[in-house]
């Protein structure tokens, strides 16, 4: 896979959250989700599929911010 990928963000203030759509090239696409719970905390999603539109990668986590 080509890790020098092109991703494009979108904003949406109101839900507080950020969609991305990302090309890793050779035809390999992902999508990317962060949501802003609330100052400390976001929520992330990612997906990635193949050319052929495989399934190769569904994660997601959250992150924390420790004071």
């Amino acid at each position: 896979m080509n890790f020098n990928s092109r991703a494009v963000g979108r904003w949406n203030a109101k839900t507080d959250r950020m969609d991305w759509k990302i090309d890793f090239g050779n035809g390999h696409r992902g999508k990317m989700t962060w949501l802003l719970r609330n100052k400390d905390k976001l929520e992330w999603t990612l997906t990635i599929r193949n050319a052929t539109g495989r399934l190769m990668i569904n994660n997601g986590g959250t992150q924390t911010r420790k004071k």
